[in-house]
């Protein structure tokens, strides 16, 4: 199987990005709008995809999923 990696980005510091691989948790000092990007790389080549997310609460914890996915993600 081709193994890939995948590269988390914020839009912002205030909107951090933890863990690796294809299911992060993120989480946020203050509320706003902000833009995480994944960049998978494998042997095939290299896609980036952006998703915004609003966040309205300071100190929430967010979790995308299903993990893994194809066309939508929550």
């Amino acid at each position: 199987a081709d193994q890939s990696n995948y590269v988390w980005t914020s839009s912002s510091s205030a909107f951090s990005i933890n863990g690796s691989g294809y299911g992060v948790t993120a989480s946020t000092y203050q509320p706003g709008s902000y833009i995480m990007t994944v960049t998978a790389t494998n042997s095939c080549g290299t896609a980036v995809n952006s998703l915004g997310v609003e966040a309205s609460t300071c100190f929430g914890r967010y979790s995308v999923y299903p993990n893994p996915a194809k066309d939508h993600i929550t």
